[in-house]
């Protein structure tokens, strides 16, 4: 048995004063923080003004007083303390009132009761970060509803919203550089790109294209920013891993588009970068041209396909492992740069990519500038998105 941290705390509701002199003994032995009410049911007419990690209460004080604290301060984890003679049926509707726990006087001894109060402090740790969770979505949802109205009602200010979702032009995360570019062939673009922190050893990206343009694409384009956001709040306040497995992710986006009805499908590639492991976990989901992959053992396609999202229910989707150099350059880029390239077949294109990436020096700059997407005026006349992932620098 380890001792409890110093910011535990504990609300004492007994009513017998040696029960509640012993468990007060034992409860600052743990290191926890007691509070102790002058009257045990005082705390029900003046809820605390901040939560308790776990409240010990008295079975004395009745089962009304019971159901009362649990829909008062729902999130607040409640161990039931019995007195002999007891029976199952009061234990049952213990539980069924919302307890987490029940113990008997005799079950106070230091290991059990320690035990019980770890339990209950990590499920009252999980309720409150299941509610920030819901009451994050609830304003991710509404935050949705408005950027959907704005791009059904102004083409120009559903731009603006657009590009406001995208990340910074060019950012660093932890040891990786991302930078982008993005040119539509329209005010709405059906390409999106986005790349953020998962946790301290994992970072995520992504680059997607809607098939179409206009406001029906642009619209399913904050859809998956927002289905991102979504996965990725998941991980953070609810442990959901998904967010880690590019192939978890596609099944589930497949799975929204395919209910949203929108009669709209899309291709993505998602990778994940393990910082500890220095590895890319990624999917295909019929993303072409295949990402670019240049390190010190040369320029190569990263050839893996899967198909489409929001096309098949049946579809399934496969992460791969791609074990990475000290320093390397990744190049994703959107179907549009084959309607760019000038060679009339798409093997020349092809070429021209890996041979855009083998040139030095390697950065966003220079391959906008070789690719001669600097020359670009007007709309092209389809989407075209480059985004460039580096981890230190190529020898020349």
């Amino acid at each position: 048995m380890s001792a409890a941290p110093e910011e535990v705390s504990v609300l004492l509701m007994v009513h017998d004063a040696a029960t509640r002199a012993l468990l007060l003994q034992r409860l600052q032995g743990f290191g926890y923080r007691v509070t102790v009410p002058e009257w045990p049911l005082a705390v029900l007419d003046r809820p605390p003004p901040r939560p308790y990690d776990v409240i010990l209460y008295d079975l004395c004080s009745g089962f009304v007083g019971l159901e009362r604290l649990r829909s008062d301060m729902p999130d607040m984890p409640v161990i039931v303390l019995a007195h002999e003679p007891n029976t199952t049926a009061d234990a049952v509707r213990v539980l069924k009132l919302g307890a987490s726990d029940y113990l008997l006087q005799t079950d106070i001894e230091p290991e059990p009761l320690f035990r019980a109060l770890n339990r209950g402090i990590m499920q009252g740790r999980q309720r409150r970060r299941e509610r920030a969770y819901l009451h994050s979505l609830e304003q991710a949802n509404q935050s949705l509803r408005c950027q959907l109205d704005e791009l059904r009602n102004d083409e120009e200010a559903g731009r603006y919203l657009q590009f406001q979702l995208l990340p910074p032009v060019s950012q660093s995360l932890g040891a990786y550089r991302f930078s982008r570019q993005l040119w539509t062939s329209l005010y709405l673009s059906g390409d999106f790109t986005d790349y953020f922190r998962i946790d301290d050893q994992h970072t995520g990206f992504y680059m997607a294209d809607v098939a179409g343009h206009g406001i029906s694409s642009a619209i399913v384009t904050v859809l998956l920013k927002t289905y991102m956001s979504h996965y990725l709040m998941q991980y953070r306040c609810a442990q959901d891993p998904a967010i880690l497995d590019p192939a978890q992710i596609f099944a589930r986006i497949n799975r929204n588009i395919l209910d949203s009805g929108i009669d709209k499908h899309l291709t993505m590639f998602y990778g994940v970068l393990n910082h500890e492991r220095r590895c890319l976990l990624y999917c295909n989901a019929g993303q072409f041209p295949y990402p670019v992959l240049r390190d010190e053992r040369g320029v190569r396609y990263v050839e893996n396909r899967s198909k489409p999202l929001g096309l098949f229910d049946f579809a399934k989707y496969h992460t791969q492992e791609l074990p990475l150099e000290e320093r390397f350059a990744l190049l994703l880029v959107s179907d549009g740069i084959l309607e760019w390239l000038p060679q009339s077949k798409i093997a020349g294109k092809l070429e021209d990519l890996l041979n855009t990436l083998a040139t030095d020096p390697v950065s966003l700059e220079g391959l906008i500038h070789r690719l001669g997407l600097d020359k670009l005026t007007g709309f092209p006349r389809d989407d075209v998105t480059l985004l460039l992932v580096q981890r230190g620098v190529l020898p020349a």
